[in-house]
């Protein structure tokens, strides 16, 4: 089965956001940060070959709730990316249904990930471990691992393991340096172009979840980490 490179970009923030209806979830530590190896630097003729226009929307799957779990690295590295990158091998492009029917467990990420002892799903996790996960040990299609939000202690058992291992990716990247984003956007595009779909970290406040069409970044409340 062919494995899938990912393009992973972290932003550097906080840990869970509770706002008032919604659980966000991303952590953050700068030494599994700068452990993850960063992209070579884009050169001018990689800027001016990307096209106007890309977008990997055609085969992302419908978006899913996380309710009250703090499991959104789960969500956006397994459920979304790794999902897309099975919609992009099997050429699913509009295809909702084959793709929603084939999406990939957020709980199978956040569980293996998440803090050490922390039973009743109170933290969030990172996207370095996330990544890590998915490279090593990969990850069990949602059907076959099921998504609960009021609990995170399911293991998957020794064949589901197994499994799992048919679905790893290839390798994975950072586009940023910890304090020094250089060329970050023409990074993405560059990423989203060649069709490696970009894990992201944002610090969001309250003004994030109203935000309607687009959000315009400012803070009205104490900003947590999100990972999408």
């Amino acid at each position: 089965m062919k494995k899938f490179s990912f393009i992973a970009f972290f932003i550097l923030f906080t840990s869970t956001f509770y706002a008032q209806e919604f659980v966000t979830g991303l952590e953050f530590s700068k030494e599994k940060y700068e452990n993850v190896t960063e992209t070579v630097p884009l050169i001018t003729r990689s800027v001016t070959s990307v096209p106007r226009n890309s977008s990997l929307k055609a085969y992302s799957p419908t978006p899913g709730n996380q309710g009250r779990q703090p499991s959104c690295v789960g969500w956006a590295s397994g459920y979304g990316a790794r999902t897309i990158a099975n919609a992009i091998k099997n050429g699913w492009s509009n295809n909702k249904t084959k793709i929603n029917q084939n999406t990939f467990s957020p709980s199978f990420v956040y569980n293996l990930i998440k803090f050490k002892g922390d039973n009743n799903c109170k933290r969030g996790s990172y996207i370095a471990d996330a990544m890590k996960l998915l490279n090593t040990n990969g990850v069990l299609e949602l059907k076959d691992f099921s998504y609960d939000q009021t609990s995170c202690i399911k293991n998957p058992s020794s064949y589901g393991l197994q499994k799992a291992k048919q679905n790893t990716i290839l390798t994975y990247e950072r586009l940023a340096k910890w304090d020094n984003p250089s060329n970050l956007v023409g990074k993405v595009k560059k990423a989203i172009a060649n069709k490696n779909p970009v894990v992201i970290g944002m610090q969001v406040s309250s003004t994030f979840f109203k935000a309607k069409g687009y959000w315009n970044g400012i803070h009205t409340s104490k900003p947590g980490g999100h990972a999408m």
